[in-house]
């Protein structure tokens, strides 16, 4: 049970952890792309505001490089035509941009934030872009892009502090859920020797003070079990010792067989009939007696119920021996004893024989 516990505690942690460690990560990447998105953003609203028709391209782009360097910026033309490119490209070499979807946002009045990928720097980008009007009605596009796998960049520095909490948590869950395991089974525990005491005799009484209500009540219900056994275990020992003492104080030799042929019960006067010292309860009737009679008598008892009367010499004495089978018992352990009464008539049949001579020599 405890190992069950401490297996299924542990598998609930670890799998509310894998969630929960999932969702962080998820949450975070989601926040890294929230935040890309607010700097994107920033950025072009911060330097299309400094923008004017005489700026010199090069020192524009040149004050976003010193900034920071992971941010591309694009200054674009009216009619999509790059005219500078804070990347190290041929900006006559790249195609109209004029058709990008950024660009026709930003041309609409509404611009967005737009991820996709980039053919000419081959990797994934977020892209925001920006209209600018200049002098004479004419306008311009100032376009910024973060390269997506900055944000993972740094999305996967925090993966590893990530996972040592993890670790961390589940080794210290471990020790929680035995401690608190092993606190919680330890009222069975003192239940457990209750019930060994109650079995070898001297019973204790559980301890019912745990902070478990529940537990407190299966505790009180079992002392009421364990007292009310412990009673009738006294009460069946008791009648059992009365029975001992009435068996082995009665003059009449009494033993018991079961169909195996073995002796079950046997009292004092029977073993002094037989001049048996020790305890021959579970051997075969053949360590009591040797004697065909008697064995006959209860193989025939035994098999097909059939009682037996007759006498016995052993030892210099007579005994009447009754041999009947325990019919009206129905308890599988006792239906089918065999009991043998040995009834000492030694006077009884030296007074026949006395009788017998006299009559004989009278007549």
């Amino acid at each position: 049970m405890k190992k069950r516990l401490f297996l299924v505690n542990t598998l609930i942690i670890c799998c509310a952890l894998l969630v929960l460690f999932g969702a962080s990560l998820y949450i975070t990447y989601v926040d890294n792309i929230d935040l890309a998105k607010d700097t994107v953003i920033n950025y072009t609203d911060i330097y299309s505001n400094f923008y004017k028709g005489n700026t010199n391209l090069d020192k524009y782009i040149e004050s976003v490089n010193v900034l920071q360097d992971n941010v591309r910026i694009t200054i674009i033309s009216s009619s999509g035509k790059v005219l500078k490119d804070s990347s190290p490209l041929d900006t006559s070499t790249l195609e109209n941009h004029l058709g990008r979807e950024e660009i026709q946002a930003a041309l609409k009045g509404t611009p967005e934030v737009v991820i996709r990928h980039s053919t000419t720097l081959n990797t994934d980008m977020m892209y925001y872009a920006k209209k600018v009007n200049i002098s004479s009605g004419d306008y311009i596009f100032i376009r910024f892009a973060v390269p997506i796998n900055s944000i993972n960049s740094y999305f996967m520095r925090t993966l590893p502090l990530f996972i040592l909490i993890i670790i961390v948590i589940i080794i210290a869950s471990f020790f929680l859920i035995d401690k608190s395991i092993k606190k919680l089974l330890m009222p069975f525990e003192f239940i457990k020797q209750s019930l060994q005491s109650l079995n070898d005799g001297n019973y204790k009484k559980s301890d019912s003070n745990s902070k478990y209500e529940e537990i407190n009540q299966i505790t009180n219900e079992i002392n009421d079990i364990s007292e009310k056994l412990e009673k009738d275990i006294y009460k069946i020992k008791n009648e059992k010792n009365k029975l001992h003492y009435i068996l082995n104080n009665i003059n009449d030799g009494l033993f018991a067989v079961n169909s195996d042929l073995n002796v079950t019960l046997i009292n004092d006067s029977a073993k002094r009939v037989f001049e048996i010292t020790g305890d021959i309860k579970g051997h075969n009737l053949n360590y009591l007696t040797i004697n065909h009679q008697i064995i006959d008598a209860v193989n025939a008892c035994t098999k097909s119920g059939h009682s037996a009367l007759f006498e016995l010499e052993q030892n210099g004495l007579v005994y009447l021996v009754t041999v009947k089978k325990l019919d009206e018992y129905k308890a599988d352990d006792i239906a089918n004893l065999c009991i043998v009464i040995l009834n000492d008539i030694t006077e009884i049949a030296k007074n026949q024989k006395l009788r017998e001579e006299f009559f004989a020599n009278a007549s």
